[in-house]
């Protein structure tokens, strides 16, 4: 379900355990393909539970984020080999950055796995204030890895357009649709678009409402 109390953040009713060292336990980096449907799930719907507790610290948000991590674990799988670690700089604009570059290929090509590139990568970006630096930077190397295997055929948008409605009509559009991944990709462009100004997350939420192939 969704609760639309708390900046409509995805979570689901059902941890005593600390936010932090749950987020760590599994780290983004060990995830799994955030280009593909079960993982592009996995990642964002535990980020969306820490994201939530965030917001406001509840017993039901942190059984979400036990269910959550319950789930990652029984469904772990090796996804793409990862290159070397990246300088940690400012990581959480490195992955809002990866994110717009799967924007700009999302927008050439809509469909269901290059979405997940996108939220994915914005996924990661809400977890990695709650892991160590060292595992946020293998984080963002397996966040380049799969978007290289997940995006390798598609040339992206070189001129976004982000004209469109309101960030608030986009936002109630999305909840509106009953879609999850509709509602998953406006929050996360929308973010991206917040911290870069970068028009390619702004074109993506202003089509985040429409049908999906």
């Amino acid at each position: 379900m969704y609760d639309t109390t708390a900046s409509q953040v995805p979570v689901h009713v059902g941890c005593d355990a600390d936010r932090a060292s749950c987020a760590g336990a599994y780290s983004p980096n060990q995830a799994v393909c955030c280009g593909t449907d079960s993982a592009g799930r996995i990642l964002s719907r535990t980020a969306h539970a820490v994201r939530a507790i965030d917001a406001v610290d509840t017993p039901p948000r942190r059984s979400e984020l036990a269910r959550a991590l319950g789930y990652w674990a029984a469904r772990y799988r090796e996804g793409q080999q990862a290159g070397p670690l990246p300088p940690t700089g400012d990581l959480r604009w490195a992955l809002v950055a990866a994110a717009a570059d799967g924007a700009r290929r999302y927008l050439a090509r809509p469909d269901i796995f290059h979405l997940h590139g996108v939220t994915g990568a914005m996924a990661v970006q809400i977890l990695a204030a709650h892991i160590p630096a060292t595992e946020g930077a293998a984080a963002l190397a397996q966040v380049r890895a799969e978007h290289a295997a997940l995006y390798a055929a598609t040339e992206p948008v070189t001129r976004p357009h982000s004209a469109g409605p309101p960030g608030s009509e986009l936002a109630a559009a999305a909840v509106r649709s009953l879609d999850p991944h509709q509602v998953k990709l406006v929050e996360a462009c929308q973010r991206g678009h917040a911290v870069t100004g970068d028009p390619a997350p702004a074109g993506v939420s202003a089509g985040g409402t429409s049908p999906m192939s």
